[in-house]
């Protein structure tokens, strides 16, 4: 900072001359001693501290160098008003206050003591959400409100609005995916049963799986979610109609929690039970038997619903028929509560890493979809084996009770709608 050393007089808006102690300054630093700091009076009545009066604060200089003359000159010119007619101290002047370089007790003017409770008013019919809680939206724009304000006498900008607003605990929000009225009283204790089987399991070794099937893919120059670093966007079809598309896949997805590694079957025509058994039959018959060889047993962790859902008969005989007698293994499914598919270790381990390996990147073809699956990696060492069949599965297949009485399978004595085991005949 310079230090100005003799008292400026400011008359009518012009300096008189007077000595300044510049010595040892270049040009651009006296240049540089020509700059202003406006104090803007911040909001501190609604801040609830004591106002504090706004004053606008002119370096000056002498006019005896060739710049010192045009300096109030310069601000008026700047603010739009007739500032520097205040008395100067030692090195400064002052000025009134005006709006634009800040307000408060030098002209008089207050701030609007009153433009809360209109705030307050306009917002009780443009209020959503529970008004006896800290959350609240509004159903107006700031510059709708600001508008409002305006014609009541009351002009503030649309930016003192919402920073009113904030104090008053409004804040901008989206909707919050939350509530599910599905959810199950019995949902924590059967994950405490799941936790115990997989403890089971890991101490003798056998293995465990976690199966889920991801949603139908249209196979095509689609858009697909994401951005990828590229030369040129990949220009894809305006509209995602099946009629478009070379085919559809549909990915079952197999992770196996004790090898870290995932296996993707990709069908073609639908997600069934029986696609989903042979899906896991494939898995089995290509690596499962060779890593674990000597495993009596098999734990299955699945969803409550779809097409291996507890409630899905033709999914209990597809095991037994397609899965269980042919490979001799005793598979015991236990599945998630009702709503709580997302802790399901085939979602966040294994199809998240797919879904960002692939972001961006069109289907194109089934080749390409089967090249992005087999890349996909992760730092904890991820590795993903897919497959595609081209095996036609039908649809609304029933189960008679016939047929179900040939599966044998054993409850659980711990909530067994969920958890059951189903042994070799």
């Amino acid at each position: 900072m310079w230090v100005i050393s003799e008292t400026m007089k400011v008359t009518d808006g012009k300096m008189a001359n007077s000595s300044l102690s510049m010595s040892g300054m270049s040009l651009p630093q006296r240049i540089a001693a020509k700059e202003f700091a406006c104090s803007d009076q911040f909001d501190d009545e609604h801040a609830g501290r004591t106002p504090t009066p706004a004053v606008c604060w002119a370096r000056v200089a002498t006019a005896g160098t060739w710049w010192g003359s045009s300096l109030v000159a310069d601000h008026r010119h700047q603010c739009g008003h007739d500032c520097g007619r205040a008395s100067g101290t030692a090195g400064w002047s002052t000025h009134e206050a005006y709006p634009c370089c800040g307000s408060g007790a030098a002209t008089g003017r207050k701030k609007d003591p009153e433009v809360l409770s209109v705030l307050a008013d306009l917002m009780k019919h443009q209020t959503a959400g529970d008004p006896q809680s800290r959350r609240k939206w509004k159903r107006k724009s700031l510059r709708q409100l600001s508008r409002d304000l305006d014609k009541k006498q009351h002009p503030i900008s649309p930016h003192t609005v919402g920073r009113l607003l904030r104090t008053e605990k409004y804040s901008l929000h989206v909707n919050y995916k939350m509530l599910d009225t599905r959810a199950s009283p019995q949902r924590n204790e059967q994950f405490e049963y799941i936790e115990g089987q997989i403890q089971t399991f890991l101490e003798h070794g056998w293995p465990i799986i976690s199966v889920d099937s991801k949603k139908r893919e249209l196979i095509g120059t689609f858009r697909n979610p994401g951005r990828i670093w590229c030369l040129r966007p990949t220009p894809v079809q305006i509209y995602d109609f099946r009629s478009l598309a070379t085919g559809i896949a549909i990915p079952y997805g197999i992770y196996d929690l004790i090898r870290n590694t995932g296996y993707v079957y990709i069908g073609t025509t639908a997600d069934t039970s029986e696609f989903a058994v042979d899906a896991i039959h494939w898995w089995w018959r290509t690596y499962g038997r060779h890593d674990y060889p000597h495993a009596p047993a098999l734990l299955i962790l699945a969803d409550g619903g779809g097409s291996n859902g507890y409630r899905n008969h033709l999914w209990k005989f597809a095991l037994q028929k397609r899965l269980v007698n042919s490979s001799g293994l005793a598979v015991t499914v236990a599945h998630f509560p009702t709503g709580a598919s997302k802790w399901n270790p085939a979602d966040h381990r294994l199809f998240s890493a797919i879904s960002c390996n692939w972001a961006g990147e069109p289907l194109s073809s089934y080749d390409k979809m089967l090249g992005l699956l087999r890349a996909t990696t992760t730092e904890q060492g991820l590795m993903v084996h897919a497959t595609l069949t081209q095996k036609t599965y039908a649809t609304e297949i029933k189960i008679s009770d016939e047929q179900m009485a040939e599966v044998n399978l054993e409850e659980h004595a711990i909530l067994p709608k969920w958890n059951y085991t189903i042994k070799p005949l």
